[in-house]
């Protein structure tokens, strides 16, 4: 789950404000004192942790993938999704 927490700080840090590892996220770390705090465009901010169950930021609700759970805390984060998605869809069907 720390690989996790790492990927998606390297993979999303230009569809956020701010996107940056906390804690514990060596790899041997213990994933619950590891998180990302995410600060959306929008100006909310976020403490996102992983778990068996999936991403959460409220220990109530959780996702089963970290998208999942950005596309519902942040509108200018499934705006860019999709763009890029498109980009990417366009860029399959002008190469067949």
């Amino acid at each position: 789950m720390i690989e996790d927490l790492i990927q998606i700080s390297r993979e999303y840090p230009e569809y956020f404000k701010k996107l940056t590892l906390e804690g514990d996220w060596e790899p041997e770390g213990d994933y619950r004192k590891a998180g990302l705090f995410c600060q959306t465009f929008e100006g909310k901010d976020y403490n996102i942790t992983i778990s068996p169950q999936g991403w959460t930021v409220d220990d109530e609700t959780y996702y089963p993938t970290f998208e999942a759970l950005a596309h519902r805390i942040s509108k200018s984060f499934s705006v860019k999704w999709n763009e890029e998605l498109m980009k990417k869809l366009e860029s399959v069907i002008e190469s067949d």
